[in-house]
């Protein structure tokens, strides 16, 4: 019976000691890592026609729940006019001359499905599966997918709640260059307002490098909640990546 009681205190202790250890904020990196890359996903583009079953790990998504996909407008739009819905008068417009993005379907693999060993960022698969576009925003980067049954097989995160200041530490998870599910950390360095293109855009910089591959990936903070998707680069020098901010994440998804 002592024995019994005392087993029971032990593990009460341990798991207060736990609940603790988050709260406090000593969730160890390695949980992070852990839960970020079973709550990432490979965005797939085929090869040519796609006849051998060829895709490439073109862009990345974030389970933020188990049907949901978060990642970048860019990783999802139709770069090539529909001479259908071409305007004349309005070439200029992406809005009146490209196919419509809601309802396209973007395949994607899992984080189980795909090893690590490759490196060049091409996979065969005979099967593939699709997630479709249910929400866009263009001028913010931003697109959300959704898949027909519920993802029993990845983790998700949570989009953060809590204040994000210049410094924190960020985790950040993609295919970098094709060498998918590369992990690199760094600090949050900056927030901006404007993109280099001199748009309206709530944006914050950091420290740990990225490159193309990355695109629709996540930014985690110490917690491993999604702090930021990312969007785009500056290739003029090193470490200078951009991610849309929270803020921007949880209106997008609550409009």
């Amino acid at each position: 019976m002592r024995c019994k009681i005392i087993l029971i205190i032990f593990t009460l202790l341990l798991t207060s000691c736990q609940l603790h250890a988050k709260v406090a904020g000593t969730y160890t990196s390695r949980a992070v890592v852990n839960d970020i890359n079973r709550a990432t996903l490979v965005l797939l583009t085929p090869v040519g026609n796609n006849d051998l079953g060829i895709y490439y790990a073109s862009c990345t998504g974030v389970w933020i729940d188990d049907r949901h996909i978060l990642t970048a407008y860019h990783c999802v739009e139709n770069k090539e006019p529909d001479p259908e819905l071409d305007d004349v008068d309005n070439k200029k417009d992406k809005k009146n001359n490209i196919k419509p993005v809601i309802g396209k379907e973007v395949a994607y693999a899992l984080r189980h499905e795909v090893p690590e060993t490759h490196s060049d960022g091409a996979f065969f698969f005979t099967k593939t599966k699709y997630a479709s576009v249910i929400k866009f925003d263009i001028r913010n980067d931003i697109a959300l997918l959704e898949v027909p049954q519920k993802n029993a097989y990845d983790h998700y995160v949570d989009v953060s709640h809590r204040e994000i200041n210049t410094g924190d530490s960020v985790h950040v998870l993609g295919h970098t260059a094709g060498y998918v599910y590369t992990y690199t950390r760094g600090y949050i360095a900056a927030n901006r307002a404007t993109n280099p293109w001199g748009y309206s855009m709530h944006v914050f910089q950091i420290s740990a490098p990225i490159y193309f591959g990355n695109s629709g990936g996540g930014a985690f903070n110490e917690f491993g909640e999604l702090i930021g998707i990312c969007s785009y680069m500056n290739t003029r020098t090193t470490h200078l990546a951009f991610f849309i901010h929270r803020d921007v994440i949880l209106k997008f998804l609550q409009t």
